[in-house]
Order: C-alpha cells, then structure tokens, then sequence
C-alpha cells in the first residue's frame, strides 16, 4: 500500500442520501464510531488522488465535505456545484465533477478547487466512469437516458455517445482487470453489459 495511508484507520465510511450524513463504521468491531452530518443528497464517499483524504459529495448542499482517514472526521466544506460523483484523472491533475442535475461535467484543479472548464453532456444522468488503459479518454455512464459517453481525459470533448438497448438504467462501470472491456451496472435490467476496449460497442 502506498505510504500515504500508513496511519490511515481501518474504517467503512457510509453516506446517506436521505438525512445527509456519513456514518464511520469500525472494521474489526463493526461498531459505530461516529456519525456527523455533512449536507444535503450525500451519494459518495470518495478518495482524494494522493490518498491522503476522503471527500464526501453533498449534491444538495453544492460542497465537497473532507474527512481525515487518520482519525475519521469531518473538515472544510468545499463549494462545488453538484457534486453527485467525483474523479481524478489518472496523473491526479485535473479532479472531475459530474454535476449529474446539471448535466455536465465540471473540470477543476484539485489543489484550489477552481473551476478550469465545464462540458454540457448530450444526455441525462451523468454520474459513473473508468478510465481507457492509457488513461487518455474514460467512459461515462448516462443513468436517466440509457447511454455511455466516451470523453477525452485532456479536452474533456465527447468522442462517442453509445446508446444501450432501450430500457437500460447505466450506472456504475469498470474497466475489467486485463482491460479489454468494460462492464456496465444496469439496474432496470439487472444485468451487466459489456463494452469493447474501445468503447464505442456493446458485445
């Protein structure tokens, strides 16, 4: 593991879209150690590049809240519109927002928070995604309209919009461990498709 999380604690951090809190669950007792709230609409709890904290998404509230991973609680509030998820690039440069109520995606800088760019998404829903190999362009699913982007990692320019077969509900989605596909979560049909390397096809 990497040395920044050396003093990290053993911990399960668990939101709640419903009361807007995050609950720290510890993982030898399985005992609740604290509970604190942080906003509105909490979706993730989601690791910074370095490691080095955890930033929970309150979408309602437009703010990223940190947690310390060495002792599990709560820091600074950070404005950020819509925060449903949120991704780093693989070189950890760039930190990328999808403002899925928004419908874009928000490119910022992950040591000021300033916002460098945004891009409107031809669909609805925007929220999971998962980089290509060479990390230079990363899949993205549509959850309300059943589609898959792909996007550039630099430009974040839409290269290709994928349509799923007609009903699907796209959320989460992984590269696979050898990275020749894709795998995307559909919760409508309670499946996973499958997409080529390339992304622009389902198998």
């Amino acid at each position: 593991m990497s040395p920044a999380v050396a003093n990290a604690k053993a911990y399960v951090y668990v939101p709640s879209n419903d009361d807007g809190s995050v609950t720290v669950i510890d993982q030898q007792t399985m005992k609740i150690i604290k509970h604190y709230h942080v906003g509105r609409l909490v979706q993730h709890v989601v690791a910074s590049w370095d490691l080095t904290k955890l930033y929970a998404t309150a979408s309602g509230s437009n703010s990223l809240v940190e947690i310390d991973p060495t002792t599990g609680d709560e820091g600074r509030s950070i404005p950020v519109a819509a925060p449903y998820n949120l991704y780093f690039t693989p070189d950890g440069s760039t930190a990328i927002v999808m403002a899925e109520r928004l419908r874009r995606m928000d490119f910022y800088d992950p040591t000021t928070w300033k916002l460098r760019f945004s891009v409107r998404t031809p669909c609805d829903g925007i929220n999971h995604a998962d980089w290509s190999v060479d990390g230079r362009w990363f899949l993205a699913t549509c959850e309300f309209s059943g589609q898959v982007l792909k996007v550039d990692t630099a430009t974040g320019a839409i290269l290709n919009v994928l349509a799923l077969p007609k009903g699907s509900m796209p959320q989460d989605l992984r590269l696979a461990p050898d990275g020749t596909k894709f795998y995307v979560a559909d919760m409508d049909h309670g499946c996973v498709w499958i997409i080529d390397a390339d992304g622009t096809a389902v198998r």
